[in-house]
């Protein structure tokens, strides 16, 4: 079975277009979001979700969208930041069969670059707290 090309674009227009007439739905704002970061537009990606979502906490899909989009954004200490929020809330992040079966490769790769990194963080933790 071929996978489905998406037209990302034509995506974040709709969306766009949906957000407007149905401003409180944060599931839509968090679809643009996910659109928007296809696009490579993460400043925008991050300000839909700062504009649109008015929660005071952090749900975990609101997490992993910042964390994905700050990530590729080359802000990694952020990104971390939300990613460790992301897998509190929903471990399943972790899952890469999960994700992948869910999300586009961009964000596939983004989450395994981010466990890598997060890895990478414990282990230089562990050597340090060792000596």
């Amino acid at each position: 079975m071929a996978l489905l090309e998406w037209d990302y674009q034509k995506s974040v227009d709709l969306l766009s277009a949906a957000v407007q007439q149905r401003p409180t739905d944060v599931n839509l704002w968090l679809r643009l979001s996910w659109a928007q970061i296809e696009i490579r537009r993460y400043g925008d990606a991050l300000q839909t979700l700062n504009g649109g979502v008015y929660e005071q906490r952090m749900d975990p899909e609101r997490a992993i969208v910042r964390a994905v989009a700050n990530w590729q954004a080359q802000e990694h200490n952020e990104a971390m930041r939300d990613f460790d929020i992301a897998l509190g809330g929903q471990p399943e992040w972790e899952n890469s069969s999960w994700v992948k079966a869910l999300h586009s490769p961009l964000v596939a790769q983004s989450i395994q670059e981010m466990q890598a990194e997060r890895e990478r963080q414990r282990q230089k933790a562990k050597v340090a707290a060792s000596r």
